[in-house]
């Protein structure tokens, strides 16, 4: 993945996976480890999602989509069993901070195409 200078709020991660810093608080979405790593050790690990999904379907209430890489990581998941989640996010630009990453992510392209439950924040 090729970014410009202008890109200065993308950080590449220890793994060689990407996070950005939010605009406004100047925090990255994820560790420096990298937001796959992290993904993994606090959420598809401590779920014990893989274990879940071999014994029967399982669903998830993700609070904070953000860029929405635990939900893709458990999507990867997915072959196991049958998945169904649920996410929620209060900021609006969440899902284009996320297709700044991943351009052409099928789950962010079909929340864009999708976005039928949403609010605008007030």
């Amino acid at each position: 993945m090729n970014f410009s200078s202008e890109d200065s709020n993308i950080v590449k991660t220890a793994d060689g996976s990407f996070t950005l810093r939010h605009p406004d608080l100047g925090e990255t979405y994820h560790a420096q480890e990298g937001a796959q790593s992290e993904a993994h050790s606090k959420f598809i690990t401590p779920s014990h999602l893989r274990e879940r999904l071999l014994k029967g379907p399982v669903r998830i209430l993700d609070v904070g989509f953000g860029l929405g890489v635990n939900c893709r990581e458990a999507l990867l998941t997915e072959g196991f069993g049958p998945l169904h989640i649920d996410s929620v996010e209060v900021e609006p630009e969440a899902l284009e901070r996320g297709l700044l990453l991943f351009p052409d992510d099928p789950l962010l392209l079909n929340l864009q195409r999708n976005r039928v439950h949403t609010r605008p924040h007030r």
